[in-house]
Formats: structure tokens, sequence, C-alpha cells
């Protein structure tokens, strides 16, 4: 099912003037299309200067910040020399962590010799104890046939009889854990606690170097862990090796041995972690890597990933700093020094930073960070953009009126030259029109009359089918002089209609009276279906029933075999419904498209026979448009066609016949 919908105001056919139009267009778009080349142009150089001017003023900026952040390096590095310079390695590094000056140090002695991160070494015994080789060897014979307290025997002689003391705690820490193995947990206790405890084993070292007391103690908590009966024991215990690990003066620990320590410590004992733990992770791990110590004052890469290193002045001190830092702290700096306007500035490494669209300028930082660049970011908008923005819109303003302008002139010629050709059209139309249509009717009146009057004395029953015949021809060019009227108002705008209360039953009615004699004598059924307690509309009587009278002429020109037309009215919400219903020969979608048009037939040869001129649905448009209704067209070729006209209802009627 094909259906349209025409409104008032729809535009009727083309008006035939393309070439004019297509060169009025012309001459506006070339010299439109200069011109905004010009402004597009104008408006680039001006912006480039803006950001030349502006990328002047923040270099200018930016070599300030460059000096203070040389002198800021400078006053780190030197306090790197002076900060508890004259204190062993051990306590410098934890004021220098402490102070907060980088996230970790490594210490060297003036001839370049790692001095601190710790390194656990080899430790060889000055002197054998007697029966030590074979005393030890014995031991572990007995560990490996399971005898755990034989040899824990063995290993108290050896503590006892031997006067070396890094052998007589490693004795002791052997017979520890044979004792805790054998199920003594009490006596593994008091010697790891309480023996391994005195004074003269403060600095004893095992064989590669690591502190034995430290180690003792983590075994005793590990130990003593989940003993009530040793929870003294064991917050004493854990209170004397946290101590000790926060401990950085002789004998100082391995820095591994002590992050060992201190990771165990933290998940045996729910208390504050170390503050100190990761300056020594990332010290160690700097060592592991071997990156080559510094030979320049230069901020440096590591082989670490992100981490990077300076030397003070004498290289007795490499500051190791997480490149995030440095970010953060050079950020801070460049904020608290920088005075540029609506703009950030970030320190990045060369190669990274800020993408190229968010990066509005890019400098080298200075001596001391050479492989870091300045990352500025335009925080608001351009302080020296208000200039080139008024210049610019006066540009764009001056353009856009001008092609207005152009565009109001070729606008006022093209309406004007296409109503002269729409009126010309019209008017050949018209006069073409009338003169075919007027001259069929009046050629059968004059052909009628006259054999009427050769006739004298004829047959009286057939000259009252000639006068009738003539009724019929006058009928018809009352019709086509009606609608010629009715049309020349139109195109006037001087139809006045007279508003009131209408009917649509009673305006059915005179229309069907109306077409009655028309329809009866082409043997055409004409059935009307009109809804109980309809409400009235606001409208013109007689234009009402001249649009249901040009639907129901239209449904008899374009009629076939089936000989039905229905009209049904009905209410729907606020409006009313009037449709014409025919079984004709349909509409085409194109058709449906331009039935509207003045002049427009959908078959001539039909029209030719049945008389019409093409301005009937064009004059049902128009009244509608009037009455601020709408059409609806459903049609299909060779299925007929429903013609519906909807009509605001009459919002008093509506109310009493809802009361």
């Amino acid at each position: 099912m094909r259906m349209a919908m025409r409104k008032w105001g729809t535009p009727t056919s083309g008006t035939g003037f393309g070439p004019v139009l297509l060169l009025l267009i012309v001459a506006v778009v070339a010299p439109t299309a200069c011109l905004l080349w010009l402004i597009t142009q104008a408006t680039q150089n001006e912006r480039l200067a803006i950001r030349q001017k502006l990328e002047n003023a923040y270099r200018a900026e930016l070599q300030e910040v460059r000096v203070r952040l040389e002198d800021w390096w400078r006053d780190r590095t030197d306090r790197l020399t002076a900060l508890a310079a004259d204190v062993p390695a051990g306590e410098r590094f934890a004021k220098l962590v402490d102070e907060g000056l980088a996230d970790s140090f490594i210490l060297c002695n003036t001839q370049g010799e790692l001095v601190y991160p710790v390194l656990p070494w080899p430790r060889v015994p000055e002197s054998q104890p007697t029966g030590g080789p074979e005393e030890w060897v014995k031991a572990e014979d007995l560990i490996a046939a399971g005898a755990l307290m034989e040899a824990a025997g063995i290993y108290q002689a050896i503590a006892d009889q031997t006067t070396e003391i890094d052998l007589a705690a490693q004795a002791l820490m052997a017979q520890a854990r044979c004792l805790g193995g054998s199920g003594h947990h009490q006596a593994a206790i008091d010697v790891l606690v309480h023996r391994l405890s005195e004074p003269r084993y403060g600095n004893a070292r095992d064989s590669n170097g690591r502190l034995i007391v430290p180690s003792a103690q983590l075994v005793a908590l590990e130990m003593m862990a989940g003993r009530p009966a040793d929870q003294s024991d064991f917050g004493r215990t854990a209170r004397d090796l946290r101590a000790r690990l926060l401990n950085y003066r002789e004998p100082v620990m391995p820095t591994a041995q002590r992050l060992f320590l201190m990771e165990r410590l933290g998940s045996l004992v729910p208390q504050p972690g170390f503050e100190r733990w990761d300056a020594e992770k990332l010290a160690l791990d700097y060592v592991e890597s071997q990156t080559p110590l510094p030979s320049t004052t230069i901020l440096t890469r590591t082989l670490l990933n992100r981490v990077w290193q300076l030397a003070s002045e004498d290289k007795t001190v490499v500051a190791l700093l997480q490149e995030s830092r440095i970010v953060s702290e050079t950020a801070a700096m460049a904020k608290k020094w920088a005075t540029l306007p609506e703009a950030a500035v970030w320190v990045f490494p060369t190669g990274a930073g800020l993408s190229d669209r968010d990066c509005f300028l890019r400098e080298p930082v200075g001596q001391t960070m050479t492989d870091w660049q300045f990352n500025v970011k335009l925080a608001g908008p351009n302080p020296f953009a208000k200039a080139a923005e008024r210049q610019i819109a006066i540009y764009w303003w001056t353009g856009i009126l001008v092609i207005l302008a152009c565009a109001a002139v070729t606008l006022v010629l093209a309406r004007h030259m296409g109503r002269q050709v729409r009126l010309t059209r019209l008017k050949n139309d018209l006069i073409a029109t009338v003169s075919h249509e007027l001259k069929t009717p009046l050629s059968s009146v004059r052909v009628l009359v006259e054999t009427l009057l050769d006739n004298e004395c004829g047959n009286p029953r057939q000259t009252r089918e000639y006068l009738e015949m003539i009724a019929r021809e006058n009928q018809r060019l009352s019709r086509l002089i009606d609608n010629f009227l009715t049309f020349s108002r139109m195109e006037r705008n001087k139809r006045a209609f007279e508003m009131r209360a209408v009917s649509l039953s009673e305006v059915a009615k005179d229309a069907v009276e109306a077409v009655h004699e028309r329809f009866h004598a082409a043997g055409f059924q004409l059935e009307i279906k009109t809804a109980p307690q309809l409400p009235q509309v606001t409208g013109d009587r007689d234009a009402l029933v001249t649009l249901l009278v040009n639907l129901l002429d239209n449904a008899l020109k374009y009629a076939r075999n089936d000989r039905r037309v229905a009209v049904r009215i009905n209410a729907v919400g606020d409006q009313v419904c009037m449709a014409v219903e025919d079984h004709g020969i349909g509409l085409s979608r194109r058709d449906i498209r331009r039935i509207f048009d003045r002049f427009y037939q959908v078959d001539r040869s039909l029209s030719r026979e049945s008389g019409g001129c093409g301005l009937g649905l064009s004059i049902v448009e128009f009244i509608v448009d009037a009455h601020g209704g709408r059409i609806d067209v459903r049609s299909q070729p060779g299925q007929g066609s429903t013609f519906s006209i909807w009509l605001p209802a009459r919002v008093e009627a509506t109310r009493t016949e809802q009361g």
C-alpha cells in the first residue's frame, strides 16, 4: 500500500529555470570560494604569528627555570657531600635516607671503592679449636644419622672449648637447630636468646660474613610464635631485633641480611614497617645490576628500569632517584618558578612525556639533566589569542557578510526570476487548458443547437434529449469556470472564507446532491457512512462542499468496472475525518507525489473523455490548507484510492459531547 500525506504549505512542481539558477549559483560560488580561501590563509598566518610570539615568550621563561634548576641540583649535590661526611658509612646512609635527598644512595671511599651497601664476604677462622675439624665432621655425621641430641652436645663442647668468637657463635647456632629439631624448643630458645645475647657475640659472623646474633633472634622468634608461654620473651626479642635492624653503627649488617630480616620480622610482628627498606632494596639492586658508577655530576640512567643516578662532586656519594620522583619534583619547581601564563611545565626524559598533540613546546632542560626536556602544555586559553581571535573574527565576519550579501542578492534574483518563469508557465498552461477545455463543450453545444434549428419539426423526444445534453455540457462549463475562478483567486491569495460551525454530515449531503445526477447517469453506486454524534468543525460550508465535490468528481473520472464510491465520516480524537474511497485505476508512488500539482493529470486520455483541467485536487489542497487540516492519500495501481481529509473538531462541540 502506497501512502502520501499532504499538509498545507506543500510546494508544487519545479519552476523550470535550472540553467539561469545554475548561472546565478556559479556567479556566487566562485567569488565565495576565493574569499573563503583568502580568509583561511589569513587566519592561518595570524595563528602562526601568535604561536611564534607565545613560543618566544615561553622560551624566555624556560631559560629562567633552567638556571634555577641548575642551582637546585648543584645545591643538592653539595648537600650530598656535606651531610654526615665524618660518620661511618652505615650511619651516613641512614642520615641521607632520612634527609630525603634521594630514593637511595651508594657510598664509596675516596678511592672509588664501594663501602655501602654492605655486601657479605667469606670469613676464615684465624685458628682451629682443639679437635675442631674432626668434631664438626662427627657432629654432621650424627645429624645425618638422626642423633640430633648427641650432635647438640658436640656443638656445645665446641662452643665451650674454642677461643674464636665467630666459631663459637656458629656452634651455638648449630646446637640450637639440633635442639629444635629434636623437639627441645625451650632449650633451643635459651641458647638463641640468652647465650648468644652475651656482648662478646655482638660482632660474630658466619662464614659468609653475616651477623649471627640477628639471625639467631629471628630463628628464636619463629620458634616462639604461637606459644603463649613465650610471649614475654617473644616481645622482648622482637624489640631487640628491630632495634638491631634500625641500627647502622658498627658492626654494620650486610644489606641483603638486613632486608631479609626486615621482611621476615614484618611477617611475624604486626607493627609499622621499616622506612628504609625501599632505599636498602634499591641500593642492593643497583649494585647487583653492575651499573658503572658515574664519572661526572650529570644525571644519567642506570641499568635499572626508570632509575637515575647523580654523583656528588667528590664522587663519594651516588644518589639514586626514581624517574617519577624527578618528574614530580621538577614539575613542582617549574610551577613555583615559572610565570608562564595559562601553561603547565613538565620535565620528562627525552623521547618520553606528553604526546605531540598535547605538547605545545619542547626545550632541553640544561647541563645537569642533559637527557631531559621541558614539556609545555597549554592549560588554558592562549594569552595572546584574544587579539588574534579578534582579528580573525573580523576576517570571518567580513567574509560572511559579503557572502550573505551575495547570497541574498542571488536569492532575490532567483526568486524574482522563478516567480516570473512560474507565472509565465501558469499563464501558458491556463490559456492552453482553458482553450482546450472550453472548446469541447462549446463545440458540442453549437452542434446540438444547429441540429435543433435545422430540424424545425423534429421529434419532441429527440428535442428533449438534445436539450438535456446541452444542459449537461452547460454544467460542465460551469464547473470548469468555477475551478478557473477559484484557481485565479488562489494565485492572488484573495480567497476569503467565512468560518463558522459546520456539520460535515450536511456538507456531505449537499455534495452528494450536487453530483447525484452525474453519478446516477454513469451508473455509479454512491455510499455514505456517517458516524453518530459527530462533532462540528470550523470552516466555510460552501468551500467544504466544493472540496468534497471535487474529490467525488475525481473518483467519477478515474473509475473502472467497479463503480462503487464510498464517503465515510467519523471522529478520531480531537479531529474529524472525511474519506472518499473509490475502486478506480489507483495511483503510483510518483503520481501520489504530484497529484496536488496544478494542471497535473494522472491519465490525460481519461480526463479528455470526462473533462477536467487538473485543478481539482489543487483546489482541494488549498481549501484544506485554509482550514488547518491535512490530506492523506492511500492508493495502489489498479486497486483504487482513498483520500482522507482530517479537520480539527470545534473545542466547544467536543467538550459538550464528552460532558
